[in-house]
């Protein structure tokens, strides 16, 4: 005011107004707030903020809010009209970044001046707090930049904010300029819109010192123009561990499948830090079987770099939901040829392909591929058919089994296992049987019977290994049908899964009908450690009363039991001995909050 020329006693009046607004403000924002605590909602919280905001404005220090963004924000409300649902994130983005641990503004002649520059908490705040209204420009964003001090290894989270490719570049380059002190080493770009291959290779230049990188949902597709950019640009980030791609459409149906296997092997084998690689839900599969003679080609130079002993060292890999159909073309050659490098793998996920749609081939060679991945301790394999033309390619998968040696989880579920003889059975429960530290196993929805005396017997024998296994999960299977003499076995195996905290039964055909059911049940009451247990959907009250008197028995030993689901099962047909054994068994089970009881077939007062 004194450099504008006004007098003292201008200024004088002007801050005896300002007094005065003071006053009035301080007031009726005490009055908002008492109404905000009677009756919260959007205008109220609107109007409180806005009268936040003019304290902060006239220079209380205490007015902790950031003045560009409340004027931002009421531009935006007043011009735009904003959705009720936009306006609650945009509250709810407000109210956060209120609380960010800002250091107080120091002021000369009454004009706020930032001597603090901001910490990471308020970088991080205002990062998450943009774009909140749909469109902002990347200058609210660079624009702030300067305004913190940041430093060290920097983790950054753009997702979810429309973000096309030069818009990122933009930011990056804004922050390497003015943040000479950090360094991006995670970045977070998922579900935005960078499709941009020409910048491809500029963006990556821009972010040098990324070690985890996520493009999930961002419409990327590989094609003859594009795939070399795309693993010209990786191939600019030296220190990347952890790449997702997942959720793109890197498979298009005009793909080219000499392409994308050069962009796979170039994924694979030319970034030697690489652990981690997400590229499920990418369709690749689906293309890969197309053109054989170009395949032909471009395997031969595989098997060539093979040869040479390089190897890779990624230790997760998702394939899942890609259409591999192994029984087609070439395709099961090709994912063999890219797992068979992978010598670190750890973690394999395949579920949700189609790999043994049409024939078994492909699927036993994909078995011999994981031969001797010694490192493997999880193996994904969910709803691929494997058994559906005949069990080779099981025979294939359950003999490399027994070639690992840190197996901890397992699930092999939906794959019509056991539809045909019972040899593929046998050599999985071997393979299986080879790993003590098992901690998990799925095998729900399949056709496992035990009606065949070498499968139920390598399975109880692998159960006898299982010492640490912590959740098995063998439902909507057929392990009671015809005759109960593997069932039984199988339960007399319980003994030996001394950790078990989840057993899942449910839909089995599993009957007690003798007392010889009955005592090889009861072990079921040696697993006291468990905390869920599913035995729905079969016939423990069928025949006799001792099913439910079994299960009564069993479940007072489970101190831990949190869900208990028996519907379905027939419970009360030839009595309520067996109901009055099971409510005895709830009885002061006050960690059992979830207990399925009904419907039963059969009349009875439960």
């Amino acid at each position: 005011l004194l450099k504008d020329a006004f007098t003292k006693e201008e200024i004088a009046s002007l801050l005896k107004i300002k007094s005065r607004a003071f006053g009035f403000i301080i007031q009726k924002r005490n009055t908002a707030w008492a109404e905000l605590l009677q009756k919260p909602g959007i205008q109220n919280s609107v109007y409180f903020i806005y009268l936040h905001y003019l304290q902060w404005a006239l220079g209380d220090t205490k007015a902790k809010v950031k003045s560009t963004d409340l004027l931002f924000v009421a531009y935006k409300i007043s011009k735009l009209g904003l959705s009720s649902f936009i306006l609650v994130r945009l509250i709810q983005a407000l109210i956060a970044y209120m609380n960010c641990p800002d250091e107080p503004l120091d002021f000369n002649h009454g004009i706020p001046s930032v001597n603090h520059l901001l910490s990471l908490a308020c970088f991080n705040e205002t990062i998450k707090q943009f774009a909140t209204i749909p469109g902002e420009p990347i200058t609210e964003l660079t624009d702030k930049l300067g305004s913190f001090k940041l430093s060290g290894d920097i983790a950054i989270d753009l997702s979810n904010k429309e973000l096309l490719t030069h818009q990122v570049i933009t930011f990056l380059e804004q922050f390497a300029q003015k943040q000479k002190d950090a360094k991006i080493t995670t970045l977070n770009l998922a579900n935005n819109i960078i499709n941009n291959y020409d910048l491809i290779p500029k963006l990556m230049s821009v972010m040098p010192d990324v070690e985890t990188l996520n493009f999930d949902h961002n419409n990327l597709a590989i094609t003859k123009d594009t795939s070399s950019q795309f693993a010209l640009g990786l191939k600019l980030l030296p220190n990347l561990k952890k790449l997702t791609l997942s959720n793109n459409r890197l498979g298009q149906w005009d793909t080219s499948p000499a392409e994308m296997l050069y962009f796979l092997n170039s994924l694979t084998m030319d970034h030697p830090k690489l652990e981690y690689l997400d590229l499920s839900s990418n369709y690749i599969g689906g293309l890969i079987a197309r053109d054989i003679q170009e395949i032909k080609n471009r395997v031969k130079g595989l098997a060539e770099q093979l040869q040479t002993g390089q190897t890779s060292q990624i230790a997760f890999l998702n394939l899942e939901n890609n259409l591999f159909d192994l029984g087609t073309s070439l395709s099961s050659y090709i994912l063999s040829f890219i797992i068979r490098p992978l010598d670190k793998l750890q973690q394999l996920n395949l579920s949700n392909n189609f790999l043994g749609l049409h024939n078994s081939d492909g699927v036993a060679a994909l078995g011999n591929s994981l031969v001797h991945k010694k490192a493997l301790s999880s193996l994904l394999l969910d709803n691929n058919f494997i058994e559906l033309i005949d069990s080779k390619g099981l025979q294939a998968i359950g003999k490399s089994l027994k070639t690992f040696s840190s197996l901890n989880i397992t699930s092999i579920a939906f794959n019509m296992l056991g539809k045909h003889d019972p040899a593929g059975l046998v050599t999985l429960f071997e393979g299986l049987s080879a790993h003590p530290q098992l901690e998990s196993l799925s095998l729900r929805m399949n056709y496992i019977d035990l009606t065949d005396d070498q499968a139920s017997l390598s399975l109880s024998n692998a159960m006898t290994s299982w010492q640490r296994l912590k959740t098995l999960d063998i439902s909507m299977n057929e392990l009671g049908r015809l005759d109960s003499k593997g069932v039984n076995a199988f339960a007399a195996s319980f003994i030996h899964l001394k950790k078990l905290t989840t057993l899942l039964l449910e839909n089995n055909r599993i009957n007690v009908k003798t007392f010889e059911d009955f005592r090889a049940w009861q072990t079921l009451g040696t697993l006291n450690k468990l905390t869920n247990l599913n035995l729905a959907a079969n016939q423990f009250g069928l025949n006799s009363t001792l099913g439910g008197q079994v299960i009564g028995q069993s479940i007072k030993e489970m101190a831990h039991l949190n869900t208990l689901d028996l519907s379905h099962n027939a419970i009360g047909s030839f009595g309520d001995e067996g109901i009055h054994a099971i409510a005895n068994g709830i009885q002061g089970k006050h960690a059992l909050t979830n207990f399925t009881i009904q419907p039963q077939e059969g009349h009875f007062n439960l």
